[in-house]
């Protein structure tokens, strides 16, 4: 998937899935993009963040907390 698919597919709602992070570890995550339930978690961007190409930001759910990962590292939803 690219980028702008993996993106626009976070905006639908809240979704788990799968990437390889630095460490090369596999970390399943449930996130989302979605604006309107950014607002129910209170997790409104702030506007520092910069969007980087290659690069999906997303609110972990569980963590209750932005994370990111490198595009090329995303494995699959769930």
């Amino acid at each position: 998937m690219t980028a702008e698919q993996i993106k626009e597919t976070l905006k639908e709602g809240t979704f788990q899935f799968q990437y390889t992070k630095k460490d090369g570890s596999v970390r399943t995550a449930t996130g989302t993009r979605n604006p309107g339930l950014l607002e129910q978690y209170e997790a409104t961007p702030n506007g520092n963040g910069s969007d980087k190409e290659g690069v999906i930001t997303y609110y972990d759910i569980d963590a209750k907390g932005w994370r990111s990962f490198i595009t090329e590292n995303f494995i699959k939803f769930l």
